[in-house]
């Protein structure tokens, strides 16, 4: 082993390229307040690892990628752990990027010569963004499917240059297969490869001047290894069992297939955009262009020449005030803008109070069932959105949450049924056993697939209300029973996207991890002191 090491220190120098990482200087001693950048680039590799897992099952078809994401979710052992670190982690990775930066700033960590190191730290937001904004599309669920068609009309809105743009990054006016496969190119290869360039001229450059250290100037001096080592892998070892609790209690959101023609449902952008998305309703019409990329682009620029506005040598905040007093008042535009878009609440199709209409012959069964299986029978819905759907078409006759007593008269009971509970003989279930979901869902489907006549009151010819088939009249599209029925099986106490192989329940691999997380803070703390005490 020795040769073999020899051999490879003389080509490589690997040894020496080590030594000089973990020796190098901190002023001031190692911080905890110092991890923010390790933990960033932890995150980012925890991405790529997780991202090169779901690789394996996914796959990039407008036809196939919902179905692959639930299945990587709900049938993969561990996939919702894989699955859920991976949505959570470009979450955190945001917030430490962003958390970073501010960091930078008020400690004037980037007056010369660390010029160049902030800029880079600026263009990893922007990569990151990037990554969040291309990677939502791929799950082709209703928010992702919303979230492109509505960047392609802002896209288009552009003075000049809004068609070349759209068709470069979107695929053309149209979402569809095309934009999803430019948007998992981007994600899955081109953003990456920028994001690991950055991150290695990011490191080189942060090596050459060394360390900003802390504004205080101190004669003490501490060095990387192995003090500050420990502090980042507790920190990251934090990072990760957030990660963990997050997917376990949170899971990750199943918002039901995309729909292009679902008008029940508003689309929102990710949270790191809402800011844009409030500031889009004050410049609407024409000036969209302005708040879509005018404002983001000059807020970039801006960022980068930081270094060059704020010239002043002093590194405390105390002596920068209209520098920081400007970045202050920036940075809560830009929380306030978010806040507001957060807390908006979104137009819905409104449920009517009304009582319904006498159902109409054209609404039952216009066309043959289709024997075996429907497509939304066979479709993980979005319990959420099924709520926004149920409003619009189911609640005049089965009442809010299911709860009937919508008199019907001409039927045999007098009333609708209530779904709420359903019949156990279409739930499936029977005493001292578990409800069959798929017989749930498949007894709810036939409904409202192929509608339903109550059987009337013999004194009667006709009830007034029978249930329309949606299905079949096409009143209502297949995402969007998928939906109902998510939301049907929800308000009877069922998960219609319930982890069917989970690998190691949730809940209690989130336990397990704690309770490796507190061994490492009790390791690392004696290893804290052992290293302070030599």
């Amino acid at each position: 082993m020795t040769r073999i090491g020899d051999w490879l220190e003389e080509r490589i120098a690997l040894g020496k390229t080590t030594r000089g990482l973990l020796d190098e200087k901190i002023p001031g001693g190692a911080k905890f307040t110092f991890t923010l950048g390790s933990a960033t680039l932890l995150t980012f590799l925890t991405l790529a690892v997780t991202g090169i897992w779901e690789l394996l099952y996914y796959t990039p078809g407008t036809a196939t990628a919902y179905d692959s994401v639930n299945y990587i979710r709900l049938q993969v052992p561990f996939g919702w752990l894989i699955h859920g670190v991976h949505h959570w982690a470009a979450t955190v990775m945001v917030v430490l990027v962003v958390g970073h930066l501010l960091q930078t700033f008020l400690w004037g960590a980037f007056k010369k010569p660390r010029e160049l190191t902030w800029i880079l730290g600026v263009l990893l937001l922007v990569a990151t963004l990037g990554a969040v904004f291309t990677g939502g599309p791929l799950g082709w669920d209703d928010k992702g499917y919303w979230a492109a068609r509505i960047g392609v009309g802002l896209a288009g809105s552009i003075p000049g240059i809004g068609a070349f743009v759209r068709d470069a990054v979107f695929g053309g006016a149209v979402v569809g297969q095309l934009t999803l496969s430019r948007f998992f190119g981007l994600h899955v290869a081109v953003i990456p490869i920028l994001i690991l360039a950055i991150l290695g001229l990011h490191l080189v450059a942060f090596r050459r001047p060394g360390a900003a250290g802390a504004i205080a100037k101190r004669d003490r001096e501490g060095v990387f290894w192995p003090t500050q080592v420990i502090m980042d892998l507790v920190v990251f070892a934090g990072v990760l069992s957030l990660l963990v609790g997050l997917s376990a209690f949170l899971l990750t959101p199943i918002v039901g297939p995309a729909d292009p023609i679902d008008v029940t449902y508003v689309g929102r952008p990710d949270w790191p955009f809402l800011f844009l998305f409030q500031l889009l309703k004050y410049l609407g019409g024409p000036l969209e262009w302005v708040g879509f990329v005018l404002v983001p682009l000059v807020g970039v620029v801006l960022l980068l020449a930081v270094p060059w506005l704020d010239r002043k040598p002093e590194r405390s905040p105390a002596k920068r005030p209209l520098a920081v007093g400007l970045f202050a008042l920036a940075v809560a535009g830009v929380a306030i803008l978010g806040v507001m878009g957060a807390a908006a609440a979104p137009e819905t199709v409104k449920s009517s109070t009304e009582a319904p209409a006498p159902t109409p012959a054209s609404a039952i069964e216009s066309t043959p069932t289709v024997p075996g299986p429907s497509v939304a029978s066979r479709t993980i819905g979005g319990a959420d959105h099924g709520r926004l759907v149920y409003g619009a078409y189911c609640v005049q006759c089965h009442g809010p949450q299911g709860k009937g007593g919508v008199p019907n008269p001409g039927s045999a009971d007098g009333t609708i049924p209530e779904i709420n509970p359903m019949d156990p003989e279409l739930t499936g279930a029977e005493k001292g056993k578990p409800i069959d979901v798929q017989k749930f869902v498949d007894g709810v489907d036939a409904f409202l697939q192929n509608g339903s006549v109550p059987e009337s009151d013999p004194e009667t010819a006709d009830p007034k209300y029978k249930m329309p088939s949606f299905g079949n009249t096409n009143a209502m599209t297949q995402p969007q029973i998928a939906n109902v029925e998510a939301y049907v099986l929800q308000i009877n106490g069922v998960d219609r996207g319930r982890i069917v192989r989970p690998g190691v329940e949730p809940k209690l691999y989130f336990w397990w991890t704690l309770g490796g997380y507190v061994l490492v803070l009790i390791a690392s703390g004696a290893a804290l002191m052992r290293a302070r005490r030599t």
